[in-house]
């Protein structure tokens, strides 16, 4: 008797164990997230401050760099406007369909 309450007793404590476990690498992961967006967040600022200095290749780069961050249409949209900006007309309008197609994902109206 005393044997079948201690297995039943290590049995719960391991499930207990890979539970606990399985929720930290769950909160890791979605803080990690976060963190990836946040600075993202930078990035983009501090793109849109290049741009508004008319210093369209630097933001470009925090654009890019963002973007490896967080992928979201919302950058691939300001990468096309630079893009545009460049002279990259042809690049502009495939990154904005890019972007377009990406932002319809995002709201759930297109199968992936």
């Amino acid at each position: 008797m005393k044997i079948g309450k201690i297995v039943k007793m290590a049995a719960v404590v391991s499930f207990m164990m890979f539970y606990l476990n399985g929720c930290g690498l769950y909160y890791m992961a979605n803080q990690e997230k976060a963190n990836d967006i946040q600075n993202a967040k930078r990035l983009i600022q501090m793109g849109d401050t290049a741009y508004a200095n008319q210093n369209y290749e630097r933001s470009l780069m925090f654009y890019d760099k963002a973007l490896a961050l967080y992928e979201h249409s919302f950058i691939y949209k300001k990468i096309a406007v630079v893009l545009k900006k460049l002279g990259q007309d042809k690049e502009a309008q495939m990154v904005y369909q890019y972007s377009i197609k990406l932002r319809k994902k995002e709201e759930g109206g297109e199968n992936r």
